[in-house]
């Protein structure tokens, strides 16, 4: 079977975008719409592999490793170590469900619509029926997450959140209505009380959270704004990244990766609302 460069780059094109949002939806890390769609076309590119020489199983893994690493520091810029290893580690198990329905249309049609090689996978399917089995499978997907996510929303943790040498502790309610995410980073954000989050901040940082509507005001580093959109209005958050979160519910503590935002809004008897997202990637 010939094989066309566009054909082949279009599709790997289509598939990497699915692994990608696919990424996003397992491991609840947003990921920014150009970020997804660079990622996806670097992997694309790197599929051009297939009309080298047949390699060996091994050389075939570190080109798969080096390909899905490039995809994600490309969605996901600016990652700790630990955080970009999660996520390779869910973009390759995304990849396996995969190659299992791409080993299963092997057997069942031969070389008659798949070719194989170097790792690489070329359809030869018309383009109504690619995009609509792609449609399917992450309609599939989204529908596996909504069946089988919690919908309980009132789960209550201790958050522990260490910055600098400082450390608070309050409670936070999981809120299935919060779905805040620091648009760099994708990471999940926690909303907490202005009170609390102030006894983890420099005094600098402390006058910028207090000036967040002055015109020209400068963020120290570190600080990130998040926006909001509810049914009361709109609005920004001042945030920050502790240097380590820790949510605890009875004996269990899980090691968490997010940010805080200070709010003047929650109810008197409610210190934080965390985002659900944050339970997914975790230590």
């Amino acid at each position: 079977m010939v094989v066309y460069v566009d054909v082949l780059v279009v599709t790997n094109y289509v598939i990497n975008f699915f692994l990608l949002r696919c990424c996003a939806r397992f491991s609840g890390m947003a990921q920014r719409r150009l970020f997804t769609i660079l990622a996806a076309l670097a992997g694309a590119a790197f599929s051009l592999v297939i009309f080298l020489p047949p390699m060996p199983m091994l050389m075939q893994l570190v080109l798969r490793l080096a390909g899905a690493l490039l995809m994600v520091l490309i969605a996901y810029p600016g990652q700790s170590l630990a955080v970009t290893f999660r996520l390779l580690l869910v973009l390759f198990i995304a990849g396996f469900l995969l190659a299992g329905g791409c080993l299963a249309l092997w057997f069942l049609l031969g070389d008659q619509v798949l070719i194989w090689n170097n790792g690489i996978s070329y359809f030869r399917l018309k383009p109504i029926t690619l995009i609509a089995s792609t449609t399917a499978a992450y309609g599939a997907v989204w529908l596996f997450e909504r069946v089988f996510r919690r919908r309980k929303g009132d789960y209550l943790y201790t958050i522990q959140a260490e910055r600098n040498h400082r450390i608070i502790r309050f409670e936070a309610k999981e809120d299935t209505g919060n779905s805040l995410v620091e648009p760099f980073s994708g990471l999940p954000v926690v909303v907490c009380r202005r009170s609390v989050l102030e006894g983890l901040l420099e005094p600098e940082e402390r006058a910028w959270l207090s000036s967040l509507q002055v015109a020209g005001a400068e963020f120290p580093k570190g600080c990130r704004l998040v926006y909001y959109r509810s049914v009361g209005g709109s609005g920004v958050l001042g945030a920050v990244r502790p240097d380590r979160l820790l949510l605890c519910q009875g004996d269990r503590t899980i090691s968490c990766e997010g940010y805080l935002a200070a709010s003047d809004q929650l109810d008197a008897q409610t210190q934080g609302l965390l985002n659900p997202q944050m339970l997914r990637l975790r230590v």
